[in-house]
């Protein structure tokens, strides 16, 4: 008999991309907001989940589960305490996404190098004769720039591959130095606030984590360069909103580029949703979508399934998680 998946994957999603269900497992759906019916829990072996939240109480719900699969590499959304302590193996699944959040990357810092957002306005309320405020000494080529990796993990690298053509020197900081992507990538390692005094570009893609929770605070953010941007794909909880906020309307930033925030989706009073028109020009939102392209969800997809099949097939798990990633 073929193992149960449930699949809380968007059924719009693979719809629309032609992904079909494996034939060597039987799948059962769910993707709709209400609570999952007891019958479906109870059914499934395993678990394929995108943002769905996979609780202690939908867990109760699930004695025949053995595995849960998340299709991206962030796993908040599972219990991971209490998946364990049911045996539940969970793993996640990094990397597939990481050219396709690079790009994002790129598209962000030239948005804000090139103003962008202040430019669009202008034209549209009437102010194209403001050209001659943004235009020469107040755009930048990435040539020559300094750009900040902060998290040196699948996008880090890719992002590096990416932005070395411009021109820009890349710095980076993670806990450990990696001195073969040092010298594959051509970066230079720098200590976090020495890094932050000399970028004019940082990128962050850290996961959240205790160390990483509120890292970037007003101790960190009055360390930056004056008119740098920052640009955060990691996730949002490693950002104190209150203080980047201070940083963007006092200084010494000149923008953000935001795809994820501490709350999702964020409340229409979040400290970065109310920022002065003015300020707000200057930061470029997205709703988390910076990794799933087309092309990056199809590879995250069939990368789930095939450790799906390697788990029921008792081969060798890949990105399995433990008590160390609570």
């Amino acid at each position: 008999m073929a193992p149960v998946v449930l699949s809380f994957l968007s059924s719009g999603w693979v719809d629309r991309l032609g992904l079909e269900d494996p034939d060597d497992l039987e799948v059962l759906h769910w993707s709709r907001p209400e609570p999952v019916p007891p019958a479906l829990a109870a059914a499934a072996d395993a678990f394929l989940v995108g943002r769905t939240p996979v609780g202690a109480a939908l867990l109760e719900k699930a004695p025949r589960l053995r595995f849960v699969q998340t299709v991206g590499s962030g796993h908040e959304q599972v219990d991971l305490a209490a998946a364990l302590a049911r045996g539940v193996t969970v793993a996640h699944n990094p990397g597939h996404n990481a050219q396709a959040v690079a790009e994002h990357l790129i598209l962000s810092a030239l948005y804000l190098l090139r103003r962008m957002g202040e430019a669009h306005h202008a034209v549209l309320e009437g102010r194209f004769q403001e050209r001659e405020t943004l235009v020469g000494p107040g755009l930048r080529d990435l040539s020559g720039l300094q750009w900040g990796i902060v998290g040196l993990g699948h996008i880090g690298r890719a992002l590096a591959g990416l932005a070395a053509p411009f021109g820009v020197r890349l710095l980076y900081y993670q806990r450990h130095r990696d001195l073969a992507a040092e010298a594959r990538l051509g970066l230079r390692y720098l200590p976090l606030t020495e890094l932050l005094a000399q970028a004019d570009v940082v990128s962050v893609a850290l996961p959240s984590t205790p160390e990483t929770r509120g890292l970037f605070d007003d101790r960190l953010f009055v360390r930056m360069r004056s008119g740098a941007v920052f640009l955060n794909v990691g996730r949002g909880d490693v950002v104190d909103s209150a203080a980047l906020r201070r940083a963007l309307i006092n200084g010494p930033l000149y923008g953000a580029a935001l795809d994820v925030f501490d709350q999702e989706p964020p409340d229409p009073g979040h400290p970065l949703l109310t920022l002065p028109p003015e300020v707000r020009r200057r930061v470029l939102y997205s709703p988390h979508i910076a990794g799933v392209t087309a092309q990056a969800y199809r590879a995250m997809v069939e990368a789930a399934w095939a450790n799906i099949r390697r788990f029921f097939q008792g081969l060798p798990v890949l990105n399995v998680l433990s008590a160390a990633d609570l």
